[in-house]
């Protein structure tokens, strides 16, 4: 037992650094994979953003365009409508991929954060 305590007595000091140094390492690590993420995610709002502008737009080009088709209106009704139909489903798609890959950054963060407290 005396010789454990003049051990642990002995190597008390170095194995404090250790930790110090250690958690310093994991909290700059986290911190980096934490500014990376914010910045994946400011990035990709930007791009949905983007792509919904272009979606609107096209949505008012097609709009303008199937009013000067002499094409029968049923025939106009079905492409709008496929259209409409495709921008949705991409539409879905993306909140469901951003959803989804925020849900597995926040899992990631916390995570690292249990392992550095």
């Amino acid at each position: 037992m005396k010789d454990m305590r003049k051990f642990v007595d002995d190597n008390i000091d170095e194995m404090v650094l250790e930790r110090r140094k250690m958690l310093k390492e994991n909290r700059e690590s986290y911190l980096n994979i934490k500014t990376v993420c914010a910045k994946f995610f400011e990035k990709y709002d930007e791009e949905l953003k983007g792509v919904l502008d272009q979606s609107k737009e096209v949505m008012k080009k097609y709009e303008n365009w199937s009013k000067v088709l002499i094409e029968p209106t049923s025939m106009n009704d079905a492409r709008l409508f496929t259209l409409e139909t495709r921008l949705y489903q991409e539409e879905d798609i993306r909140v469901k991929e951003y959803a989804y890959i925020r849900d597995v950054i926040k899992k990631l963060l916390f995570s690292f954060e249990q392992d550095v407290s």
